[in-house]
């Protein structure tokens, strides 16, 4: 592993495409459909890439949250 690399932090949510939430009288009702993943991930840019790739499919939608870059220690 190279110290000097440039090291990635990226927070993703995976939901499924019929994923659906409401909620009502802010929080006192909720509903929620389908499926909701939080990932962070931390690693060098192909690592970050590679994650996405893989979480991310057919029925399935990948939204980046945050990403961070600094340098490997």
């Amino acid at each position: 592993m190279d110290i000097f690399e440039t090291r990635q932090r990226i927070r993703l949510i995976v939901t499924s495409d019929d994923y659906c939430e409401l909620r009502i009288c802010w929080g006192l009702i909720e509903f929620t459909k389908g499926s909701k993943q939080e990932f962070l991930i931390e690693g060098g840019p192909g690592l970050c890439e590679a994650a996405q790739k893989f979480l991310g499919g057919p029925k399935r939608t990948v939204n980046i949250i945050n990403r961070s870059i600094g340098t490997g220690k």
